[in-house]
């Protein structure tokens, strides 16, 4: 498990306190002392986008920098598995009522320009696996009605895949949780390991 002690030997950063934090689905996730956020991933081949943060943070989006450590590196190991600290940005998730934001925030990110991220991919496997599996029990008396739904999405990637369109960055996880609200601003966009370069 993280402790201080990791952050001194990697960062020179002396704490008193690691304060638990909620979310971080593949991560587990402290404060400390209330002024840096450290991001402990679980799984040991997880191999966190830490340089696209920096990029989208030089590009003007407000996305938290992962701070070097002292051998100049974005991450550390700590029990197997990487980790990295950014400064604390506090707030609060946003809700429905913050639409105004969030869709000014939406915008900003289609805008950025000059960060590297993979092109996105038509392919919905998840879908395919779907419909693979239309007896199976939980599932088999809508078959019908699933049926039709993906003969619908089929259609619609036939016809946007034919589209011409000019690619923006997307987010792909763009929802209230990843976005921190503080002083009627969006404060921070977090969680972009799914980003790619693909249609607005």
């Amino acid at each position: 498990m993280l402790a201080p002690a990791d952050l001194e030997r990697d960062y020179g950063i002396r704490v008193s306190q690691l304060r638990r934090h909620e979310g971080g689905c593949e991560s587990e996730c402290w404060v400390a002392d209330g002024t840096w956020f450290v991001k402990h991933w679980r799984k040991p081949e997880a191999r966190p986008r830490l340089a696209l943060l920096a990029d989208l943070a030089v590009a003007g989006l407000p996305v938290p920098r992962p701070v070097p450590t002292l051998a100049g590196a974005l991450s550390s190991i700590a029990d197997g598995c990487t980790y990295a600290v950014f400064p604390f940005v506090p707030g609060r998730t946003a809700t429905d009522d913050d639409w105004r934001l969030t869709a000014a925030s939406l915008r900003q990110v289609h805008e950025v320009t000059g960060v590297e991220v993979p092109p996105a991919s038509w392919d919905e496997p998840r879908i395919a696996a779907l419909g693979e599996r239309l007896d199976h029990p939980w599932i088999r008396e809508r078959r019908g009605e699933l049926e039709d739904a993906l003969d619908r999405m089929a259609g619609v990637t036939e016809r946007a895949r034919a589209a011409a369109y000019e690619p923006v960055v997307c987010h792909t996880d763009f929802l209230g949780q990843n976005l921190l609200v503080a002083d009627g601003r969006v404060a921070a966009i977090l969680d972009w390991d799914w980003a790619v370069l693909g249609p607005r």
